[in-house]
């Protein structure tokens, strides 16, 4: 796709570039974009690139791969998340060990 494909999606949904928080918008959406181009890994409704790191790193901590070592029950983690800016949930530290390791995206 295209920038000016990917420009005229973001646009498609009510977006433009007036101020600099549309600039900010603008520019998180191409990089989610960007880093999700070659993966099956699909944006939930809202979702922004902390959000994909949030998921890949779930994902990997579960798996204790990428040299992560679980140190932390599963309500401090979400509760360190959480206090760190993220909006964790139980079901996504729960789901991290089942849910596909999208590795191009970690590496």
């Amino acid at each position: 796709m295209t920038i000016t494909a990917l420009f005229d999606s973001w646009r498609a949904n009510d977006n433009c570039l007036k101020e600099l928080e549309d600039w900010d918008e603008w520019e998180e959406y191409i990089e989610s974009s960007i880093a999700k181009r070659h993966s099956k890994m699909r944006l939930q409704d809202g979702e922004k690139s902390d959000g994909i790191l949030c998921r890949n790193f779930l994902r990997a901590y579960a798996r204790e791969s990428h040299g992560l070592k679980r140190k932390m029950k599963n309500a401090e983690l979400i509760e360190w998340l959480n206090s760190n800016g993220s909006s964790a949930k139980h079901s996504h530290v729960s789901g991290g060990k089942r849910a596909k390791m999208y590795w191009a995206q970690l590496l």
